[in-house]
């Protein structure tokens, strides 16, 4: 009787472990099989410093690519720089440069940098980096709130003054990194994009920064949708998943700091890693076009149907970033 219970403990035990090892593989999401020769294509990559940018222009700059890291933290840069030229065949070109997202100055600065390179097209421009849920209403350089500011209207003015570039490439394409937390943006209001009606609320922190950053990243599906139909150049938007990076800082702040690290074996189990996270990044840059949905929104390198996107809504964005960046007196010109 105690070998039969035995059997049972131990079958029971290889069966779960069987189990949780599937599971996790199904968490981990899709994987870019992918693998091109990128030499001589140009890069751009928004965030590259850390994270699912890192990772991203690791995995390109080993197959070749020119790398152009735009963030603000140049030291991380220089280090994932560093990274790239010991593990790439040292013959391309590896640039980071000084790019604030929240500051619309910033960027015209940034895009005068880039010029200084002597570029003269852009391949794949990846805009990755992001700001996730701050504890407080914080507002961008120019009066946005800072999420809104940062992760569309940032990256919107910036693909603008970088559109010669991409027009100068023979297969351009434009990468959203968006996310799954677009399906909490419910009641999207074109007239409060910066959610300022919530600005007092004690339960922004809570609940309402999540609102606006669900606003933001619907922007993303939205102008990759609305980019394509404008210049005909490839765009795609995705979800990289639940990844465990330096976004979710903000959010395990002070005590929920505590809570994290008791939960953090879970955490690691149901998330990805950046290099997980990366997948459909890569997928979306490499993949040749005739093979993917030109405004497709991506999760785990498949194709999916975001919510509460639709071409009338994206035409409609893309009228009010406009109307907005006028109204701060930003020149949308490409020159």
């Amino acid at each position: 009787m105690n070998n039969l219970l035995y059997l049972y403990i131990i079958g029971g035990t290889l069966v779960g472990v069987t189990c949780l090892y599937f599971l996790k593989q199904y968490i981990n999401g899709g994987v870019c099989k992918v693998r091109k020769d990128m030499t001589g294509k140009v890069v751009l990559i928004t965030g590259g410093n850390a994270g699912i940018g890192a990772e991203t222009a690791k995995k390109l700059g080993e197959m070749g690519a020119d790398i152009i890291i735009g963030c603000r933290d140049l030291f991380k840069a220089q280090q994932i720089l560093d990274q790239i030229r010991s593990e790439s065949r040292g013959n391309q070109r590896l640039v980071m440069l000084k790019l604030d997202l929240t500051d619309l100055r910033d960027i015209d600065s940034f895009v005068q940098q880039f010029k200084a390179l002597n570029i003269q097209h852009i391949d794949v421009l990846i805009n990755n980096a992001g700001i996730m849920a701050p504890k407080e209403y914080k507002i961008s350089k120019q009066g946005f709130e800072i999420q809104f500011g940062t992760n569309h209207i940032g990256h919107f003015y910036l693909g603008q003054k970088l559109l010669p570039f991409l027009k100068n490439s023979q297969n351009p394409r434009l990468v959203n990194v968006s996310s799954m937390a677009h399906k909490s943006s419910d009641g999207f209001d074109l007239n409060d994009l910066d959610c300022n009606r919530f600005a007092n609320s004690s339960l922004w922190s809570t609940r309402y920064t999540l609102k606006a950053y669900s606003y933001s990243k619907l922007c993303n599906i939205l102008h990759a949708m609305e980019f394509t139909k404008k210049y005909g150049i490839p765009a795609y938007s995705l979800h990289p998943g639940v990844v465990r990076t330096d976004l979710f800082i903000e959010i395990y702040g002070g005590w929920r700091k505590i809570i994290y690290f008791l939960i953090y074996p879970f955490w690691w189990y149901f998330t990805k890693s950046p290099e997980q996270g990366a997948q459909t990044t890569l997928y979306l840059s490499l993949e040749d076009k005739e093979n993917l949905q030109t405004g497709g929104y991506y999760k785990d390198c498949s194709l999916q149907t975001p919510m509460f996107a639709n071409e009338q809504l994206a035409a409609q964005l893309w009228d009010k970033s406009i109307q907005l960046l006028k109204e701060k007196q930003f020149d949308l010109s490409q020159q």
